[in-house]
């Protein structure tokens, strides 16, 4: 606030003088400008009268230079021959610094001498010596106001601010999942506790360093490193999908990710957060939840297939016993199917080993 009030107080004793003294200078200007252009265009006509004695028309030469078309004393006037020697002035130069204006003087076109109005800046520096004391008054005043009347309201500000900066880091570093933040340029400026523990890098070692070498990212689908994962990210309709994260040990996590832009105002961005989370022993339990529902769905399979399976035996085990009640036992037909009747026994102990399998 110091610094501030310093300057603008400097810039209001400063800028009353500098544009009082503009005002002036352009004034004046613009006076002897068109003082120089009159006096030109009467020369004009006294040279295209007689061009070869105008020169010694002192007279009238006079007569011009001293006529005045606004009320100021003061001014030096002098008709310049084409040699540059003096023909006629009205008083003796002016006090220096002085402001000089000066225009030809033609005849048919052809310049044959000028003319010079000057005046002195002494009584302009003297009034504007005036306003540089207001303007330091003012400066000053502008000074105590600026550092009194903002400076418990800045301080309360500041403060509000420094707590509310420090609720959002708490908060950043107490939250589950990791938290990377960056500046316009890509740089690390802020990592939580659980993106230190993720990523293999400290704050104090990230902090400056680009975004692509701290957080190293490989597309879930292609497997290739992101190179620019903010701005990849930022493009990619897949937010939420899962990425490889590569620590930096090498140890590699399943990850949750998604980039946000962090708005300066007047739609520019100041920054960007990345959020990502450790999904890879929650990927892992939902792909063993799959192998369980298949298997339960298998058992379930196996279950009913034992089960017709077993009543399709029991149909063959009775009409076998049924055929060898009316064979003669010595036949070799009844070998037969007592030799089928063993086969159907050993498949009635698969059908209830797909049974005990189809329990779990």
């Amino acid at each position: 606030i110091g610094w501030l009030a310093g300057i603008v107080a400097v810039v209001a004793a400063l800028g009353l003088p500098a544009v009082y003294f503009a005002i002036g200078y352009n004034s004046m200007a613009s006076a002897l400008r068109i003082e120089a252009e009159a006096c030109s265009r009467e020369m004009n006509r006294i040279a295209s009268e007689n061009p070869d004695m105008w020169e010694f028309e002192t007279v009238r030469i006079m007569g011009v230079l001293e006529q005045r078309f606004e009320e100021h004393a003061g001014d030096s006037r002098r008709v310049l021959g084409s040699g540059g020697n003096v023909i006629a002035a009205t008083v003796e130069p002016v006090p220096r610094p002085a402001l000089v204006r000066s225009r030809l003087i033609r005849e048919s076109g052809r310049p044959v001498g000028a003319i010079e109005v000057s005046r002195t800046f002494r009584p302009l520096i003297l009034q504007t010596g005036l306003f540089v004391l207001l303007g330091v008054l003012l400066g000053i005043a502008v000074y105590l106001v600026l550092w009194i009347l903002p400076m418990a309201a800045l301080r309360r500000a500041l403060g509000q601010l420094a707590r509310e900066k420090e609720r959002a880091q708490v908060t950043l570093r107490s939250i589950a999942d990791g938290v990377i933040t960056t500046d316009a340029e890509g740089n690390v400026e802020f990592m939580n506790r659980h993106a230190e523990g993720m990523t293999g890098w400290t704050r104090k070692e990230a902090t400056g360093r680009p975004v692509r070498e701290v957080f190293r990212v490989l597309d879930g689908r292609t497997g290739r490193e992101l190179s620019e994962p903010l701005a990849e990210r930022k493009a990619d309709s897949r937010a939420g999908e899962q990425n490889v994260l590569v620590a930096r040990d090498g140890t590699r996590r399943l990850i949750d990710d998604s980039v946000a832009a962090i708005p300066g105002g007047a739609s520019v961005t100041t920054g960007s957060i990345l959020v990502f989370r450790d999904v890879t022993v929650k990927v892992r339990e939902e792909e063993e939840l799959v192998k369980w529902q298949k298997l339960e769905s298998l058992g379930t399979l196996a279950g009913g297939i034992a089960h017709d399976f077993n009543n399709f035996l029991a149909a063959i085990l009775g009409n076998i016993s049924l055929a060898k009640q009316i064979l003669d036992p010595g036949s070799k037909a009844v070998a037969r199917l007592e030799a089928a009747e063993r086969a159907s026994d050993r498949a009635s102990e698969l059908a209830g080993k797909l049974l005990t399998f189809s329990k779990g």
